[in-house]
């Protein structure tokens, strides 16, 4: 049984494993001349520069089946993931079921099957599947959405194409957005710019990627809160809770921007949690990065116009604006089917927790969005392939009611803040894959019970996963000793 894998990042390689293990034949079609995605950098391409460290900690954003090197940092660069991700290319020999440099030109449907198109050195190839699985994830699409840009006379750079911060020498430089991409870019701007400002269009609550001296995901998405009962979708109550706890935790935001600051009594519209790195908290206490809030409407001839007309002079202007999904290459047919809105970098398109589509059998979409869940990627591309080869069920009630969901899910979005909370849709992974946890396991033998959830609790059944499960937690232990896990 053959399975057609669109995009080898780290999410086609996670579907081509999960195909091998269950006896299919897997196809990556890779537009890149090798694998890994955005943690390859390649130039003109979205993707990441050497000195960005991941936002989530390496121990439960390993693959199950494989650890992280020891002697890697707690909070991986991006050299380091990609060296990750060959290693675990070559522990199971996926290799020789890439096919590089392999542009998806077309996916359609074709009767009972899929017709995929594709250019290969100048060539066009087209085949049709059964099977499909598309991995180009929700950062395969920068969005870009203001105006007038062919006015500007200075340098425009988009955030996924930023690779090192000479360009920005002895010049006035204004990042857009506060999110991840921006506030990263602005303070190495500072390295080389006469000066940094950041334009920001809301205020969000801010985490830090420790608390405590532990990850702060140990804390968020840990063995204990899967036994919570979580609602599908955040209400503004839930979402008011969760913006306390975390003041409680973290401290107002105010402590590193006045203008940034929370009040405790109008939590309405605070929706958002985001983790930046610790060095740009501290050019904000210094004072290092100029602050200015409003929307980008467009460009003029020496900077950007903001909603209210108001005008910033820059001489480079980065462009944060968030990512979506790039299917641009589907049938209008599918597209029209899946609702596909290729500039809506919240939900791209509204599926069956984001992957499958009751009219669409044999075809799904992993990594429609981004998640902190322990083993995202694996997760999603264990359901995704099993739904392509017809091994995941799932009933009529649930996918109507989970379409519904997304539907209401991508109309509030500025109410709502997240897609699913983390710890519901661990779940519901876990339900679709028929996955229990093992508690007497984790509490007992390894005396974990209050640690973070781990790639490995979910598939403890494999042969040699019990084994290293004691050595994860051991090294764990061993790094955080302040902590009682138990």
């Amino acid at each position: 049984m053959e399975v057609c894998i669109i995009g080898g990042g780290w999410l086609g390689i996670s579907a081509a494993k999960v195909c091998i293990e269950n006896n299919c034949r897997p196809t990556v079609l890779c537009r890149d001349p090798s694998f890994g995605g955005i943690w390859q950098g390649f130039p003109n391409r979205i993707g990441v520069w050497d000195s960005l460290t991941m936002n989530t900690n390496k121990y439960q954003s390993s693959f199950s089946d494989m650890l992280w090197n020891s002697s890697d940092p707690i909070f991986p660069s991006a050299k380091q993931c990609l060296n990750y991700l060959s290693d675990y290319v070559a522990k199971h020999n996926l290799l020789p079921y890439f096919s590089f440099n392999s542009e998806v030109k077309s996916l359609s449907h074709e009767g009972e099957q899929y017709r995929v198109t594709w250019t290969l050195n100048g060539e066009t190839h087209s085949k049709t599947y059964s099977h499909v699985v598309v991995a180009v994830g929700k950062c395969s699409k920068e969005i870009f959405n203001l105006q007038n840009p062919e006015v500007f006379t200075g340098n425009i750079v988009f955030g996924s194409k930023y690779r090192e911060p000479s360009i920005f020498a002895n010049k006035s430089v204004l990042c857009i957005g506060r999110s991840y991409t921006s506030p990263d870019i602005a303070y190495e701007a500072l390295s080389t710019a006469n000066s940094v400002s950041l334009l920001y269009a809301r205020n969000y609550m801010l985490i830090t990627k420790f608390y405590k001296q532990i990850p702060s995901e140990f804390v968020f998405s840990n063995v204990t809160e899967i036994e919570k009962n979580f609602p599908v979708i955040v209400d503004s109550e839930c979402n008011k809770n969760n913006v306390r706890m975390a003041l409680e935790m973290y401290e107002n935001p105010s402590q590193y921007a006045p203008e940034w600051r929370i009040d405790t009594e109008n939590l309405d519209d605070y929706t958002k949690m985001i983790v930046c790195s610790d060095e740009f908290y501290s050019a904000l206490k210094n004072k290092q990065i100029n602050l200015v809030k409003g929307s980008a409407k467009g460009f003029y001839e020496k900077g950007v116009i903001l909603e209210d007309g108001t005008k910033i002079e820059a001489e480079v202007v980065v462009l944060g604006l968030g990512y979506g999904a790039d299917y641009g290459f589907l049938s209008e047919e599918i597209k029209d089917i899946i609702r596909y809105d290729g500039d809506n970098s919240f939900l791209p398109c509204t599926l069956y927790r984001g992957m499958i589509h009751p009219n669409l059998p044999g075809l799904a979409f992993i990594g429609n969005f981004l998640s902190g869940t322990p083993g995202r990627y694996e997760l999603q591309a264990e359901i995704g392939v099993r739904w392509a080869i017809g091994m995941l069920e799932v009933q009529e009630d649930d996918f109507i009611q989970g379409l519904r969901d997304e539907e209401f899910i991508r109309a509030n979005e500025k109410k709502i803040g997240m897609i699913y909370p983390n710890t519901f849709f661990i779940k519901e992974e876990m339900r679709l894959l028929g996955l229990m946890l093992d508690k007497k396991f984790i509490g007992e033998e390894l005396e974990f019970s209050k640690g973070p959830m781990l790639p490995q609790f979910f598939f403890l059944e494999k042969p040699g996963m019990k084994e290293l499960c004691v050595e994860i937690v051991k090294e764990i232990k061993a790094k955080f000793s302040m902590h009682n896990f138990n």
